[in-house]
């Protein structure tokens, strides 16, 4: 039967998230990846005062860095209003999902978005802060030189006063009208384009979001905030090249502006690097990732949350390439760092041991797996609880390190309480759930409960068949398994109908 890989990862902090799955039959490895959702790409954000980092695409996570502390004007909104408004929007989305999508791109943006509103609605506290910072940064914006001279003061005042009361409806009106007008003012039609991509990005609309941003780099080819955003965008949006082009520019203009040193530039050396992850260009995403962390070596010492989060990156991409020792070593210099920093019970922290955890597992160390596994789960059950979306990680990693093992039972013990996690915050219908299931299906096969197996592929395979079409990879997975779990019992014409499915 085929197996699914142990590296069931969640993003970190407020992250959009990836599962990465691998297929095993008969000794053969071979692997897919479809995303749970996308607050984790693996590249930075700059912005005023304030940088984001993300976690990436890959069976190891990256943490963020904290976002600066802002005055936030915003008094009209609650955690309520706020889910209600996500809430809404993945509604949508799943309608869109169900009509279907144009074409395999279209659902995979749609997907993307789904995943992004699963990830605020699973963490709405921050979720209400980002928005809250997005729309200050909106007013802050409207009253900056290059906005307030392209308006009038009624419409101003008008914009301003509902955004201070949590409604950017008015505010969205005037720039949209700002950037129609950008002939008259590219400096002001441009920040008009980079604002409305930041209100759109804020409420998961990924294509929205980019459209902006392209503009705003088009309006001010100069501005390497606008061109890295426009560079994380596309990233978001899967379109690599398009993101190494806007990074490649963003490099250049920071790097004739503030020489090699700068923070920025080092943000940027970062971003070409998860690019070139992405692309499975392992090599050139370990020089560039080198290249920003010798520059914050220099600006910040070894011991700086920037640091370890490249160590971290470099970490992952010799995971990538297959080196396990190389990622370990790298993955250790980022734990060392930010245990100083933070001490053990941080979610970063957290993250770092899970990532040890994966590269031994690869590695087929599963005592070192399960010890660093652990640590993780002790550290989030302390910083998060019980019911954290990350806390599923956590038990679906311990199930399958133990699942290969050969310790069936505490798979099932650890696998039982992933699931349980992924129905309380996905709902039952979920793909993730149905990774769940398949993985607990695995679990009772190697127990020779075939019953049992049975059972729980069958639920998987409706759900990967509702969310995925019947022509997905995981479909065939799991149709291979039940058939695996039919010829177990010894029923061989059931085993063939599944097989040739």
């Amino acid at each position: 039967m085929e197996g699914i890989d142990p590296y069931i990862v969640f993003g970190g902090i407020g992250a959009l998230a990836l599962i990465v799955l691998g297929l095993f039959y008969k000794g053969k490895l071979t692997s897919f990846s479809f995303e749970k959702s996308k607050d984790t790409t693996k590249v930075e954000l700059k912005s005023e005062g304030s940088k984001v980092t993300q976690t990436p695409q890959s069976p190891a996570l990256l943490a963020r860095d904290t976002i600066e502390n802002q005055h936030v004007h915003i008094h009209g909104l609650d955690e309520d209003a706020v889910k209600k408004m996500f809430q809404e929007q993945g509604l949508n989305i799943q309608k869109l999902l169900a009509s279907g999508p144009k074409d395999d791109q279209e659902k995979e943006i749609l997907k993307k978005q789904l995943a992004g509103v699963e990830a605020k609605l699973s963490d709405i506290e921050k979720a209400l802060e980002d928005h809250k910072i997005v729309l200050t940064e909106t007013q802050e914006a409207l009253e900056s030189a290059e906005l307030k001279n392209a308006v009038s003061e009624g419409q101003l005042t008008d914009a301003l006063e509902k955004l201070e009361k949590g409604d950017s409806s008015e505010a969205e009106a005037l720039l949209t009208q700002v950037l129609e007008d950008a002939e008259a003012s590219a400096k002001a039609g441009a920040e008009a384009a980079y604002r409305l991509g930041k209100l759109a990005n804020d409420r998961i609309d990924y294509r929205g979001a980019g459209d902006f941003f392209d503009r705003a780099a088009d309006l001010a080819p100069g501005n390497s905030l606008y061109l890295n955003d426009a560079g994380f965008q596309a990233d978001t949006l899967g379109d690599y090249d398009k993101a190494i082009e806007y990074y490649e520019k963003a490099l250049v203009s920071d790097l004739k502006t503030f020489g090699p040193e700068y923070p920025d530039v080092a943000i940027e050396w970062n971003n070409l690097g998860a690019a070139w992850d992405s692309k499975g260009e392992y090599d050139k995403a370990i020089a560039y990732y080198e290249k920003g962390l010798a520059s914050d070596l220099k600006t910040f010492g070894p011991e700086h949350p920037k640091v370890a989060l490249r160590w971290n990156n470099l970490g992952e991409a010799w995971r990538a390439k297959g080196d396990y020792d190389k990622a370990i070593e790298y993955y250790e210099k980022a734990l060392e760092s930010d245990l100083k920093t933070f001490g053990p019970e941080h979610p970063q922290v957290a993250i770092y041991w899970n990532n040890l955890g994966a590269a031994w597992d690869s590695k087929g160390e599963y005592d070192k797996a399960i010890e660093y596994y652990e640590k993780a789960l002790a550290s989030d059950l302390k910083t998060s609880g019980l019911d954290h979306p990350d806390m599923a990680r956590n038990w679906i990693n311990l199930g399958m390190a133990w699942h290969s093992k050969g310790d069936s039972d505490k798979a099932i013990e650890y696998l039982e309480k992933g699931v349980i996690n992924l129905r309380y915050n996905l709902g039952d219908a979920h793909p993730n759930v149905a990774t769940g299931w398949n993985n607990l299906g695995l679990a009772w096969g190697s127990k020779g409960d075939y019953d049992k197996a049975i059972e729980y592929f069958c639920k998987a395979v409706e759900i990967w068949r509702k969310n995925l079409g019947d022509i997905h990879p995981n479909v065939a997975t799991v149709w291979n398994n039940l058939g695996g779990a039919w010829d177990d019992k010894g029923n061989h014409d059931k085993a063939i109908k599944y097989y040739v499915r």
